[in-house]
Parts: structure tokens; C-alpha cells; sequence
């Protein structure tokens, strides 16, 4: 219950633009620009990522007004170690409109500009990977029961797996 909730609420961390009207915003990017509109966010997460992290078979985890999420559970030996990843798509918001609390950190993940943070009340890490100036992918980890700054190093190991698989940043 805790890992759906944190997957499908807009709780603090999920970016919501200012003086929107209510509506999906437009699938384009701008000439030139990769359109993240039409990418399914389960197939990042290819045959050989889900091999390498371990992970079950994707579950289509959300499909909101701003963004379309794919989530799998990876199992370790314990419910201690085992946790939930997760791939959000944003065709429409950038790493400068991270609507987080507390403290956002600028990071590069495989030479792409990036940003790292605590959401959903501090229980998920999240890193943001910049696409365009107004589009990202959020590669997210979390466990239930635990504080999301303990499963950073598994979503930047899963940010750091998926970011190839990105369009070239635009």
C-alpha cells in the first residue's frame, strides 16, 4: 500500500506548472527537440537493465495529468534490501520546475545534467535527468518503511543504466 501511494499520489515532490488551466499541457518540445510524449516510460528499462538490477516484470505504475510512470519491485534476499524502481516521464517539465520541499542537488549522471532529491515526504529518492529545458525522466527508488536518502545509490546505479537509453539531450 505505502509503494502505491508513492507512486500515484501527487504528494510533495511531483511537479505541478503554475497557472495551469487543468488540461494536459501540448506534446511537442520545440523543433529539433526530442517529444517524450509518445515514449513508453516500461521500455527504458530494457531486457539487459532488468537483468543487470534485478527487477520483476513492469507494472504501469501511473498515468497523470503531467507525466506517464512504469514501476518494478526488485527483490533482494530481504524485504530490507529489496525495493521499488521507478521510471516517470515528464514531456513538459524540466529539472527548474521540481516542485520538492526540501533540498534539490545538481548532479550529472552519465554527463547529462541532473538533479537529486527527497520526495513523497522524504521516502523516495528521486533523480531527475534532464532531456530538454522543459522535459526530464525521474528515476526513482524507494522502501518502504525506510528514508529515501537510503536508496539513493540504487537509483543513481538505475539513472546511471537507463540515461542511454534517453533521447540526446536537446
Amino acid at each position: 500500500m505505502v509503494l502505491v501511494a508513492a507512486c500515484t499520489s501527487e504528494a510533495a515532490g511531483q511537479p505541478v506548472p503554475q497557472g495551469t488551466s487543468g488540461q494536459r499541457p501540448p506534446t511537442s518540445v520545440g523543433p529539433g527537440s526530442p517529444d517524450l510524449a509518445d515514449l513508453n516510460p516500461c521500455d527504458l528499462v530494457t531486457d539487459a537493465i532488468s537483468t543487470e538490477l534485478g527487477t520483476g516484470p513492469a507494472e504501469r505504475a501511473r498515468d497523470l495529468k503531467y507525466s506517464t510512470g512504469c514501476r518494478w519491485r526488485v527483490t533482494k534476499d530481504t524485504s530490507a534490501t529489496s525495493y521499488t524502481l521507478g521510471v516517470a516521464i515528464y514531456p513538459e517539465l524540466g529539472t527548474d520546475q521540481i516542485n520538492a520541499t526540501g533540498a534539490k542537488t545538481p548532479m550529472s549522471v552519465n554527463s547529462r545534467p541532473a538533479v537529486q532529491y527527497l520526495g513523497a515526504a522524504n521516502s523516495v529518492c528521486v533523480i531527475s535527468l534532464e532531456v530538454t529545458a522543459t522535459s526530464r525522466v525521474d528515476v526513482t527508488a524507494n522502501r518502504a518503511g525506510s528514508d529515501g536518502s537510503e536508496v539513493c545509490p540504487q537509483a543513481k546505479a538505475a539513472a546511471e543504466l537507463i540515461e542511454p537509453e534517453l533521447p540526446p539531450k536537446g
